[in-house]
C-alpha cells in the first residue's frame, strides 16, 4: 500500500460516536455521583432516548437500522433482552470478586 493510500486520523472527527461516548461518560458521572438514588432509572431511560435520538438525527440511521423499526422491532427486542441473561446473572448472582463481599 502506498503512503498516500494509508488512512489518516489527522483532522478526523469522532462525529456521532464521539457524541455517544461523551453522552455516556456524562451520564455515568451524573448517575453515580450527582443524582439521588430514586432518579437512577428515569435518568438512564432519558439517556437511552438521547442515544437513540443521536443515532437517528445525527448519524442518519433509520429506526430499522438500529432494530427499533416496525420490521425489525421483534428481532431488536430479542437481541436486547438476550443481553439481560448474562448481565443479570453476573449482577444477581452475588459478587464476582470474593474480595468485595
Amino acid at each position: 500500500m502506498a503512503a498516500s493510500d494509508e488512512p489518516s486520523i489527522q483532522g478526523a472527527s469522532f462525529g456521532p460516536l464521539g457524541l455517544v461516548l461523551a453522552t455516556l461518560v456524562v451520564s455515568n458521572v451524573m448517575a453515580n455521583a450527582v443524582l439521588a438514588d430514586w432518579a437512577y432509572v428515569p435518568w438512564n431511560l432519558a439517556v437511552a432516548a438521547a442515544v437513540v435520538t443521536l443515532a437517528v438525527r445525527v448519524d442518519g440511521l433509520s429506526m430499522d437500522a438500529i432494530g427499533l423499526g416496525r420490521g425489525t422491532l421483534g428481532s431488536g427486542l430479542r437481541l436486547g433482552f438476550g443481553g439481560l441473561l448474562p448481565v443479570g446473572s453476573g449482577d444477581g448472582g452475588g459478587p464476582v470478586d470474593p474480595c468485595h463481599t
